[in-house]
């Protein structure tokens, strides 16, 4: 309604005169107002005039006058009301204009911002991503690396429970072979240097103590040298002959001597256990036998010690592996722990992001469609208002 009231202004003289005419038309049915007319006329009349013109004919020109001024003067003043309406909306609008700009500078750099928490977060979401691959990696390290441990735990085990057998099966030798030691002493040794013509079992058990003391390595000796003359030379140093003994270790005997006096002398009758033989022969002869038995359980010992041995390196090795994978894995996840953490926060900082990006965007097309609006026209109104009002 307005803006056809503003465009009636520029509207022809004859459209305002009809308007004019019908308005005064109206006004002439009322006699009050024909009556105001008359007398405003009469006012406004020259004096030298007032008997030229008959009232009623002066009062309708009069009164067109008035309400041309009237009407031109409520233009006027709504017109001066729409162009001050205009110039504040122009300045909001301008307003509304920076506003937009600097909306759209914001959102350039919120996408900058929205791109680098993206690099960030996928950053993140690879090396997530690689920490994860090697810990399950290293996880099923460990888990065949424990399952060896514990394998070779096992074998230890059974070698040691192996072990621990044997070493019992020889600990009754050992002890009777300390007894048969028990039997020796200075002077029942120091009797043995004297005798010319030894007995057939203290000359059987002098020669297999020659032969058995043989160092590993050593040739055993001849024939010539087992003879009594020969062999009681070892009884004319009874303190070193005994402590010769005590000391002896199985693991240092010669194999071959222990074979050759198994096989050549272990199996005489004078060997056997009921055989009547004075106390130093006795103690000689429990000695050796038990010493060829311990050798013996030796031999089946020292490769199960041996394998002993391997083993239990093997499980060392395996168990520091372990350790340190475990020490890696916990680390590992700690380390991914940490990640993880870092993931969810960059995660949340990018939607965030996105989320201002969002609500800036919207913002800036709601900003963008009014000043659109405003400005799609190809006359400016707030321009063609100013002009109205000028004119």
């Amino acid at each position: 309604v307005d803006e056809d009231a503003d465009e009636e202004l520029t509207l022809q003289a004859a459209r305002h005169m009809s308007l004019v005419h019908h308005a005064a038309g109206e006004a002439t049915r009322h006699d009050q107002e024909k009556q105001t007319l008359g007398q405003l006329a009469l006012a406004h009349t020259p004096h030298k005039d007032r008997g030229q013109l008959p009232s009623q004919s002066v009062a309708p020109f009069i009164w067109y006058n008035l309400a041309l001024t009237r009407m031109y003067k409520q233009r006027s003043s709504k017109l001066r009301e729409l162009c001050e309406m205009a110039s504040g909306a122009k300045v909001k609008l301008e307003s509304a204009l920076a506003r937009l700009n600097d909306l759209e500078t914001i959102i350039e750099d919120q996408k900058q911002v929205v791109e680098q928490k993206k690099i960030v977060a996928n950053r993140l979401l690879a090396q997530v991503g690689q920490e994860t691959a090697l810990l399950d990696e290293q996880r099923a390290v460990l888990v065949e690396d424990e399952k060896k441990q514990e394998a070779l735990s096992e074998i230890l085990s059974e070698l040691q429970a192996d072990l621990k057998l044997r070493v019992d099966l020889a600990a009754p030798l050992l002890e009777k072979a300390e007894a048969g030691l028990n039997k020796l002493d200075f002077s029942n040794l120091s009797e043995l240097r004297s005798v010319s013509s030894p007995s057939e079992s203290l000359l059987a058990v002098s020669r297999s103590l020659t032969i058995l003391l043989t160092q590993r390595g050593k040739s055993l000796p001849e024939v010539e040298m087992l003879v009594w003359k020969e062999v009681k030379k070892m009884f004319s140093k009874v303190d070193s002959f005994l402590n010769l003994l005590t000391r002896f270790n199985v693991k240092d005997a010669n194999p071959d001597a222990v074979r050759v006096v198994e096989e050549q002398y272990l199996v005489l009758p004078v060997f056997q256990e009921d055989a009547k033989d004075p106390p130093v022969v006795s103690g000689l002869k429990t000695w050796v036998s038990n010493i060829i038995g311990m050798f013996h359980i030796y031999e089946e010992i020292k490769p199960k010690q041996h394998e002993l041995n391997i083993r239990s390196k093997e499980w060392e090795q395996m168990a520091a592996k372990v350790a340190d994978l475990s020490a890696r894995v916990k680390t590992l996840e700690s380390r991914l722990t940490e990640l993880m953490a870092n993931f969810q926060d960059a995660t949340e900082e990018k939607n965030a992001a996105i989320k201002t990006l969002e609500d800036l965007s919207a913002s800036c097309e709601i900003a963008g469609r009014l000043a659109k609006a405003v400005t799609s026209s190809e006359i400016n109104p707030i321009e063609e208002a100013k002009d109205k009002y000028d004119k």
